[in-house]
């Protein structure tokens, strides 16, 4: 559980882009003083600067993306993904380095693959070497149900932006029904860089419910201001992980080359 003052460091990942059989330290947890200017760090103020800052400045990056995530009640081991993103054309290429499961590398770009049932899908290129014989891509209906085998959220719902708008859609719906507790919780380090920690409380509702997790902890770095890991707990306590995604090696581009965006 986080502590109402503390620094989390995720300790030194990797090259950028390097294949290695290890993965970030895990996160630790040390009482620490509170920074003197956490009074004035709002929550709120510091995800909407994040959402402006995004907007206006991001168009594409490439990062090493951590996942563990609870799917149909059993923790998955971490995988390492090798990332490349743009927002223009919208573009998600990823390649599964560590813990690969049936998916080897998906492509998504909205509007490029819809199949027969006017289903809109992401390319795979199955992970098993009799498959990739038979297979080597395979459209896959994003919101269908070998999809949400796979990962909590779609392919669509992946990166910085996707999951700053995320969290702000649920803030909001929370704050109209007056069960929003969100706070400043202190500064952390992912991947040797300082954070801003922000600490979401709901109510627990279940994976009917209305919101995707009861404890949510955001760590925003402190100068790009994008959502470097997110961590989400069933449970106000922190004690049921449901997800953790944390981004490393992140390097910004203009633009990522076309032939880079494709199998």
């Amino acid at each position: 559980m986080l502590l109402a003052c503390c620094v989390r460091d995720v300790g030194q990942p990797p090259a950028a882009l390097a294949i290695v059989e290890q993965s970030p330290q895990a996160m630790e947890q040390q009482a620490a003083p509170v920074p003197s200017d956490a009074a004035s760090h709002d929550p709120r103020e510091l995800l909407e600067a994040a959402q402006e800052k995004y907007a206006d400045q991001v168009q594409a990056y490439q990062c090493t993306f951590w996942r563990q995530e609870r799917i149909a009640g059993r923790l998955t081991k971490q995988q390492k993904i090798e990332v490349l993103f743009q927002e223009s054309p919208r573009t998600v290429l990823m390649r599964w380095v560590r813990n690969i499961g049936r998916v080897k590398r998906a492509l998504y770009s909205p509007g490029k693959n819809i199949n027969q049932d006017g289903e809109e899908c992401v390319l795979v290129e199955p992970s098993g070497a009799f498959a990739r014989l038979c297979f080597s891509k395979v459209p896959i209906p994003i919101h269908g149900r070998r999809a949400r085998a796979g990962s909590r959220f779609p392919i669509d719902a992946f990166g910085f932006g996707a999951t700053l708008e995320r969290i702000q859609r649920v803030n909001a719906m929370a704050a109209q029904r007056g069960e929003l507790t969100l706070r400043y919780a202190g500064v952390g380090r992912v991947d040797g860089r300082p954070t801003h920690i922000i600490e979401r409380t709901l109510p627990e509702t279940g994976r009917k419910g209305p919101y995707p997790d009861a404890r949510t902890i955001v760590q925003l770095d402190q100068e790009w201001l994008v959502p470097v890991s997110v961590e989400s707990y069933a449970d106000p306590q922190g004690q049921t992980l449901l997800g953790s995604y944390l981004t490393t090696n992140i390097k910004f581009h203009r633009k990522i080359d076309d032939e880079l965006l494709r199998f």
